[in-house]
């Protein structure tokens, strides 16, 4: 990634996006490297993390989680599915029950936290505007050609 970044020129900004229910904030950080480089020094490539609180859990992810993440709102939103749906890989998982009262479970690298449907969707929301913010579109771009969109 940093030989990428450095023959490419890749600089980015720095940028946070939040996402937050009741108590589960989804924050997603992004540390650019704006800043000049000194001489002599190797190639600072961006850097990416995912923090997740719901509670008193909290977790540090990666893009890999992050892109599956946003992919898999995406595509529930897309389809306007509100209930029975569900999506899944080895990193994320998403769950919104079939009937009333139940459940809906958001997996995020083995750790599952479980929320309202009403409570998913508003957090989904939230996520999906902070992606699509004027600001932060550019810098995603970047990093999704730095570290593909897994």
């Amino acid at each position: 990634m940093k030989g990428w970044a450095a023959v490419t020129g890749l600089v980015t900004d720095d940028v946070c996006l939040t996402a937050e229910v009741d108590d589960i904030i989804l924050r997603a950080e992004v540390r650019g490297n704006r800043q000049p480089q000194l001489p002599g020094q190797a190639w600072q490539a961006p850097q990416f993390s995912l923090f997740v609180t719901a509670g008193r859990v909290s977790l540090a992810l990666g893009w890999d989680v992050f892109s599956a993440l946003v992919r898999y709102m995406q595509a529930r939103a897309w389809l306007g599915a509100t209930h029975e749906w569900s999506a899944r890989d080895s990193r994320v998982s998403l769950y919104i029950p079939r009937g009333e009262g139940s459940r809906a479970v958001l997996g995020l690298d083995g750790v599952h936290i479980t929320l309202t449907t009403k409570q998913y969707l508003q957090l989904e929301e939230a996520l999906l505007n902070a992606v699509a913010d004027a600001e932060a579109l550019p810098v995603l771009a970047e990093l999704r050609a730095l570290y593909g969109d897994l």
